[in-house]
């Protein structure tokens, strides 16, 4: 993420490392983010890159997303048996799911608990 700031910074995006508390609205557009500290931004595009918690930052536009944290766990494993041009694949199962996908010499593995916290796939 370092290096996504450092390049919009060098092109003329300002970046301000403070906690928004706020977003006021004109319409459907966000024109000012109200700070922590008490500071205003006027704006006329906000970028929200708040990940898996984005959806509290467009409830402060009275906007809802979709969008909710969830626990993960990712592995890297080397595999004893060649796969060639092995797509990313995913296996999706309710609120749980896993994928993986080469990377390097083996492949990066993700799943996520499922909504009692509990692992759903055991393998």
């Amino acid at each position: 993420m370092q290096a996504f700031r450092f390049k919009a910074c060098n092109r003329g995006i300002t970046y301000v490392k403070e906690e928004a508390v706020g977003i006021e609205m004109d319409g459907d557009r966000a024109t000012v983010v109200m700070l922590k500290e008490g500071g205003r931004v006027t704006c006329g595009v906000v970028v929200n890159g708040a990940g898996a918690k984005a959806a509290e930052i467009v409830a402060m536009a009275k906007i809802e997303l979709p969008v909710r944290p969830r626990r993960r766990t990712t592995f890297y494993n080397l595999c004893s048996t060649p796969l060639p041009r092995c797509p990313m694949v995913i296996e999706s199962f309710g609120v749980a799911g896993l994928h993986f996908r080469p990377e390097g010499n083996g492949y990066r593995r993700h799943s996520a608990a499922d909504s009692r916290g509990s692992r759903r796939d055991r393998s």
